[in-house]
């Protein structure tokens, strides 16, 4: 995966993208049928890293401040870009977006 912009939508994150995008939609589509689970967002879905999540609209002030730090970081990030691998993907459940307990099974 690959740093590809931030993003200061209704959450800041950081947008990512890989060579094997078509080979991750694919896992993610068999996963989805095989729960049964799909949201209305599926096929328009961005990988990507969650920074914050915006619970109260920012001032104009704040707002020209994050649109700032979006160029920087875009403009660095562009010319030196992060890449960096994953682990295979597990499944895992959460009561809070703070901590991801990795389910283990046994072989």
């Amino acid at each position: 995966m690959r740093f590809k912009e931030l993003d200061l939508g209704s959450a800041i994150k950081i947008i990512l993208e890989s060579e094997d995008e078509q080979r991750i939609r694919s896992y993610r589509n068999t996963l989805s049928s095989l729960f049964c689970l799909r949201f209305p967002d599926h096929d328009h879905y961005v990988f990507h890293i969650s920074l914050g999540y915006g619970l109260i609209p920012p001032t104009k002030e704040q707002e020209r401040v994050l649109y700032e730090i979006k160029a920087s970081f875009d403009t660095t990030y562009a010319d030196d870009p992060i890449t960096f691998t994953l682990l295979p993907p597990a499944l895992t459940f959460f009561e809070d977006m703070k901590y991801f307990s990795p389910l283990r099974l046994k072989r």
